[in-house]
C-alpha cells in the first residue's frame, strides 16, 4: 500500500522514557524532540565510506532525485531489484525504490547473472538501476506497506522471500535504540552486506536516531580494528571477530557494544574480546524479526529480549512475537499468531535466553540428543582450526553419529579429538572427522550443507 500525501506521517513514540515522534519517510526517519528534524540532522553525517561523507540532507537530495527518475517505471508494489553493494549510490538507489512505492528487493553483488536472474524469476522481480529525474516531493510512508523482501540464504534449498514493512524496521530500530543507548551521533560500523537484513538494519538503525553509518565495502580485518576507535557501535558475524583480534594493539574506549551474531560463537571468544577492549556481545536474530531480537551484555552468554518482545519456549522451540517481526513471505499466505523460530532454546529464570542451535541440526546418537552448534563452539574454540560444520550422518551401529568437517591444516583427527573430549561429554564428540581445504559458506557466513 502506498500514499500520494506530500508530507511526512509523525507518530508517537518513546525512547529513554522521553516523548518523542517519529517521521515515517525513507531517507529522513529519525526521532524528534521539540524542533524539526531539519533543523538537528540535516547537516549531519548519514553515511561515511573511505572517500566521501554524506549528509542526511544530501542522502534526501539523491534519493528525491532517483525516486524522480525511476517513478515512472514502477507501479506500487513492485518488486524490484537492487544490486546491494555497501556503496552511497546502491543505497540511495535502494530507498528511491521506496519512495515510489516499489518494493526492495536488495540482492548480494557476487551473485553472477545467472543467479541473480534465477533469484529475479523465484520472486517474479524486475532489475533496476535508478537514475536522475525530477526530485520528487516528499510524501507519507505507510508503515504497514511492504518495504523490502530478504531472501534467505537458501543452504538447504530453494530461497525464500521474508517480506518486511517500514513498520518492521522501525519497531526493530527503536527497540534495538532503547536496549543499546543508541543516540543521535553515534557512530556504526558497517561490515555486514546489505543483501542481509543484518547489514540494511545498521541504516535504518542510524536513521532512526540521526546517527552515522561507516560503510566498508569489504571487511579488512586489520583496517576493522582500527576504525573500532572511532565508532560506537558495530556488527560482525563471529569470523570477523576473531581475525580482528590479533590487530587489536589498546582498548577501544569509544566502543559501547559489538554485536557478534549470524552463527555459533566460539568457546571464550567473547571474553577474549572484552579482555582485549572490545566490548562484544552476542545478539540473537532472523531475517524474520528484522535482525536482532535478542541481546546480551558484555560477560553474559545468553541474551535478553529486547523491548517489546514477546518471546517462549513451547516444545523446546522458541517462539517470538512483536512489531518488529514479520508477516510472512513473499507470495506466501500472511502469518497468523507468533512466528515460530526453529530455533531450540530455554529461558534462565531472570529471562535470560539461551539458544541451542536449530531445531533441524539436532542429532539423536546412542539415544542422546546433540545439538551441532554445542560442538561447533568448542572446536572453533581451538586456536588451530579455521573453519568446523558439525552435522549427523547414518551409522548402522548408533543410527546416527556425529561427524565433524573441519578446516584446520596442522591438525588431525586425534588431536581435535582429544580436544573436543577435554570439554565434552563422550557422546557429544564426533565419531568421524573430515578435513577439507574450504567450507561452502552463503555469503553471511551461513554453511551449505548440501554441499558437504
Amino acid at each position: 500500500m502506498s500514499s500520494n500525501a506530500s508530507t511526512c506521517s509523525q507518530r508517537s513514540g518513546s525512547n529513554n522514557s522521553e516523548t518523542m515522534s517519529l517521521r515515517f519517510c525513507p531517507g529522513t526517519v529519525v526521532i524528534v524532540k521539540e524542533w524539526p528534524p531539519e533543523q538537528t540532522i540535516r547537516d549531519l553525517p548519514f553515511i561515511e565510506t573511505a572517500g566521501r561523507s554524506v549528509t542526511y540532507a544530501e542522502f534526501e537530495d539523491v534519493v528525491r532525485r532517483k525516486a524522480g527518475g525511476c517513478a515512472g517505471a514502477i507501479a506500487p508494489g513492485t518488486l524490484v531489484g537492487i544490486r546491494a553493494d555497501s556503496t552511497v549510490d546502491a543505497v540511495t538507489s535502494m530507498f528511491a525504490v521506496a519512495r515510489v512505492g516499489g518494493v526492495l528487493l536488495p540482492t548480494a553483488p557476487q551473485l553472477t547473472d545467472v543467479e541473480t536472474d534465477a533469484l529475479r524469476e523465484r520472486f517474479g522481480a524486475i532489475m533496476l538501476e535508478p537514475s536522475d529525474g525530477n526530485p520528487l516531493p516528499p510524501h507519507e510512508t505507510d508503515p504497514e506497506r511492504d518495504f523490502a523482501v530478504f531472501a534467505t540464504s537458501g543452504s538447504t534449498g530453494y530461497p525464500k522471500g521474508v517480506v518486511l514493512t517500514w513498520g518492521n524496521l522501525v519497531a526493530a530500530a527503536g527497540a534495538s535504540a532503547e536496549f543499546l543507548g543508541h543516540r543521535q551521533g553515534d557512530r556504526w560500523l558497517a561490515v555486514l552486506p546489505l543483501s542481509h537484513v543484518g547489514g540494511f538494519s545498521i541504516l535504518t538503525r542510524s536513521m532512526y536516531v540521526g546517527g552515522t553509518v561507516i560503510l566498508e565495502r569489504r571487511f579488512d580485518p586489520e583496517r576493522a580494528a582500527s576504525l573500532l576507535h572511532d565508532v560506537e557501535f558495530a556488527s560482525f558475524v563471529p569470523t570477523m571477530l576473531q581475525r580482528i583480534l590479533p590487530y587489536v594493539k589498546r582498548p577501544h574506549e569509544r566502543l559501547r557494544a559489538v554485536l557478534v551474531g549470524g552463527g555459533p560463537i566460539p568457546d571464550g571468544l567473547l571474553e577474549r574480546a572484552n579482555r582485549a577492549g572490545i566490548p562484544a556481545v552476542a545478539t540473537y536474530g532472523a531475517t524474520e524479526t528484522a535482525a536482532q531480537i535478542a541481546t546480551g551484555r558484555p560477560g553474559q552468554r545468553g541474551v535478553t529480549p529486547l523491548p517489546g518482545v514477546s518471546l517462549a519456549i513451547e516444545d523446546g522451540e522458541i517462539v517470538v512475537d512483536g512489531p518488529m517481526v514479520s508477516r510472512g513471505y513473499w507470495g506466501e499466505a500472511l502469518r497468523t499468531g507468533a512466528y515460530r523460530t526453529g530455533d531450540a532454546g530455554s529461558l534462565d529464570s531472570d529471562g535470560t535466553l539461551n539458544v541451542h542451535g536449530r531445531i533441524d541440526d539436532l542429532v539423536v546418537t546412542g539415544g542422546e540428543n546433540v545439538y551441532p552448534a554445542e560442538i561447533e563452539s568448542v572446536l572453533l574454540a581451538h586456536p588451530d582450526v579455521e573453519d568446523v560444520v558439525v552435522d549427523g550422518v547414518d551409522d548402522e551401529e548408533w543410527g546416527r553419529v556425529l561427524r565433524a568437517t573441519v578446516v584446520a591444516p596442522r591438525l588431525n583427527e586425534m588431536t581435535l579429538a582429544a580436544w573436543a573430549r577435554e570439554r565434552l561429554a563422550g557422546y557429544k564428540v564426533p565419531k568421524r572427522w573430515e578435513f577439507l581445504i574450504r567450507i561452502p559458506r552463503a555469503d553471511l557466513g551461513k554453511p551449505k550443507r548440501s554441499a558437504l
